[in-house]
């Protein structure tokens, strides 16, 4: 999420948080917020004003009261948090809009100096260091598959058209990299790990390539529900394709995933 659609999202909470506290402002005079305090293992609830400091306890038979009373509390600390945030965002706003920021460094020199440096960014140094990494590979290795530009062996073409185009666009991954599963008691091998590199976001790529075979769908469905007991899911760090006889995977549908969630 980049700084201008965060500052957007907190924005629009902060509109909605007002509304609800000018609704819930005036249902109790000068005790505006909810103070709990423990007696003895109990809680006792309080009205509290803001300015005044001043408690006064509330009957625990007045449960709506205390209800709406909670509500103002979250809301009117939601609203102090956010007014944080947003003043720190636009201030980091203010800094990453000046030229002068990191990634405008390049931009301000003299094109002789242009021609005489590499201009490397901090995520090009991250990524090159993530794909550096160094880990085991799945017990059979396919020694003789389909060789990508990486110069390694994939299982099938499908695989293959998925490394090259990954490697062509110069997003960092690995191949079959191994992710423990803890409900699975073992490892599990996905066919791609990525790196977006402006986020710093690591997705597992699957592409089930035999949907057409019953045995092995259900084979995927599993892999599918070990990967959701890790919190591995579609829409967080898992992106699935799917291939079968009839519908065959496509460059272009690969670029779109790549371009969308990786770039």
């Amino acid at each position: 999420m980049t700084i201008n659609s965060l500052l957007k999202a907190i924005q629009k909470r902060m509109e909605e948080v007002r509304l609800t506290l000018d609704n819930l402002k005036a249902i109790d005079g000068n005790f505006e917020y909810l103070l709990i305090e423990r007696k003895k293992g109990r809680p006792f609830q309080y009205y509290q004003g803001v300015k005044s400091g001043k408690k006064k306890y509330i009957k625990k038979d007045e449960k709506k009261r205390i209800k709406q009373l909670a509500q103002k509390t979250y809301e009117a600390r939601v609203y102090k948090v956010g007014q944080e945030e947003l003043r720190a965002l636009e201030k980091c706003q203010a800094i990453l809009s000046k030229s002068s920021c990191i990634d405008g460094v390049y931009d301000l020199l003299a094109k002789e100096m242009k021609v005489l440096v590499d201009p490397k960014a901090p995520d090009d140094e991250y990524a090159k260091a993530w794909q550096g990494q160094k880990f085991r590979r799945k017990i059979r290795d396919p020694i003789r598959g389909f060789k990508t530009l990486k110069g390694e062996y994939v299982r099938s073409k499908s695989e293959l058209m998925i490394a090259d185009r990954l490697y062509l666009m110069g997003i960092a991954y690995h191949y079959e990299k191994p992710v423990y599963i803890s409900a699975y008691g073992d490892y599990l091998h996905p066919d791609f790990t990525i790196l977006n590199k402006r986020t710093h976001q690591v997705f597992l790529w699957e592409h089930f390539g035999m949907m057409g075979d019953a045995q092995y769908r259900e084979e995927c469905f599993k892999k599918l529900e070990f990967y959701a007991t890790e919190g591995i899911v579609v829409g967080n760090g898992l992106v699935l394709s799917f291939e079968c006889s009839e519908r065959q995977l496509t460059t272009d549908m690969i670029d779109r995933i790549i371009k969308e969630l990786f770039v």
